[in-house]
């Protein structure tokens, strides 16, 4: 996509992993009847992990 033009190839493949394996998650946890607040926080923390990564990355 456009944000994604101009940045590292490396990132970018994090970018596309995570939004894989978040969407995958919050699906999973919809499916299991969790509340949203549940789905939430624990794709806020999968993701805070993912950017945590994105900047070592380029660090």
């Amino acid at each position: 996509t456009a944000r994604r033009s101009g940045q590292p190839a490396l990132v970018v493949a994090l970018a596309e992993k995570a939004s894989l394996r978040l969407h995958k998650k919050f699906r999973n946890l919809q499916l299991r009847g969790k509340t949203p607040q549940v789905m939430i926080t624990a794709v806020s923390r999968e993701l805070s992990g993912f950017l945590w990564a994105a900047m070592n990355l380029v660090a």
